[in-house]
């Protein structure tokens, strides 16, 4: 079988690497195609991930509707001279098209209900489409459900093992209590018109977060300069070792708040953006808390942060969720290796 996985997040290249790797133990081909909007490439390379290179990241709603024709015709050149039996991607609009195009098959995977207009111009032309068992929509005949969620696709203990040298590179202490704090740039298309906890409410967070924990800050924009001793500097394919070594994670990311989840650190999750995924890891499993109202403050925050960081038994209970939570669900990687396996015979 010829695969073409395209990638298109940072998240796609952890979300498939595994899978990659599995396909190509058994023989099969894989080709990899990318646009570096972020840190892609980054990620690729220390992975040791050859991949073509599609060009340009298209910026704003504007732009994407213009560099989507731009880049379905070149996906389509390389699928045409890579003849791919299946093409794939996380809702992935360009590899549904160029299915069509070429007379392939695709497999959508997608975890995100409220990507609408990316739903409505990708699961049309797919030939199936694949979520989390708590995706809240029904997707019709060509929808297949898993028991999991995306990040288990290369955090599952099988994949993972959190090295605390990593964190000591960084100057963090992996022995004593820390506190992650997460911000994002609030630039998808899917993010026009939310907004985050602000600088203001992050520091008023992050100073009394310090009484109890260190804090340390990740962030996709430049920090404030109050804020700018607390940030740490980190390679991307290493922020999972800091996750997993963390006493609690705060963020605006639901893929990194469900990273924190399935590695056993409780997550605060402070978006508006309400996910079926991130509904039932705080619902069935506690492991995230969620901030859906826009008015979130500090005090908010703080309020269910220090329980998690101050009460004795607070530890066990998450590592006892945690284990449920490995327990109830699947091997991410061989649903997707399934699925990609399933729809190239079809």
């Amino acid at each position: 079988m010829r695969t073409l996985v395209d990638i298109n997040h940072p998240a796609h290249v952890h979300f498939f690497r595994c899978a990659v790797k599995e396909l190509r133990d058994r023989g099969h081909e894989v080709l990899i195609t990318a646009r570096n909007k972020e840190c892609e490439y980054a990620l690729l390379d220390a992975y040791g991930l050859e991949y073509t290179d599609l060009g340009t990241h298209y910026k704003g709603l504007a732009g994407k509707a213009v560099g989507m024709l731009a880049i379905d015709a070149r996906l389509a050149k390389v699928a045409r001279r890579f003849r791919p039996h299946v093409l794939t991607g996380i809702h992935n609009t360009y590899a549904a098209h160029v299915s069509r195009l070429t007379r392939a098959r695709s497999v959508v995977f997608t975890d995100t209900e409220h990507a609408r207009l990316a739903n409505t111009i990708t699961f049309p032309f797919a030939h199936r489409i694949v979520t989390p068992a708590c995706f809240r929509l029904d997707l019709g005949p060509k929808h297949r459900r898993y028991r999991g969620y995306h990040e288990l696709a290369y955090l599952r203990p099988e994949r993972f093992t959190p090295d605390p040298v990593m964190i000591e590179r960084t100057g963090v202490d992996p022995d004593e209590p820390f506190v992650v704090v997460r911000l994002v740039s609030w630039g998808a298309s899917h993010d026009v018109g939310h907004r985050g906890l602000g600088q203001r409410e992050s520091l008023r967070l992050v100073r009394a977060l310090e009484k109890e924990a260190r804090v340390v800050v990740t962030t996709e924009e430049a920090a404030g300069r109050e804020l700018a001793r607390n940030v740490v500097s980190i390679p991307p394919h290493e922020m999972h070792h800091l996750l997993a070594f963390a006493s609690l994670y705060i963020g605006e990311g639901a893929t990194m708040a469900s990273e924190a989840a399935v590695l056993g650190t409780p997550a605060l999750y402070v978006n508006p953006l309400d996910l079926g995924y991130m509904a039932e890891q705080e619902e069935r499993y506690g492991l995230v808390h969620r901030f859906l109202e826009k008015g979130t403050t500090a005090d908010d925050l703080l309020e269910a942060a220090l329980p998690l960081l101050t009460e004795p038994d607070a530890q066990k209970r998450t590592a006892a969720a945690r284990e449920r939570l490995l327990e109830e669900t699947e091997d991410v990687t061989e649903v997707i290796c399934e699925h990609l396996l399933d729809t190239a015979d079809m």
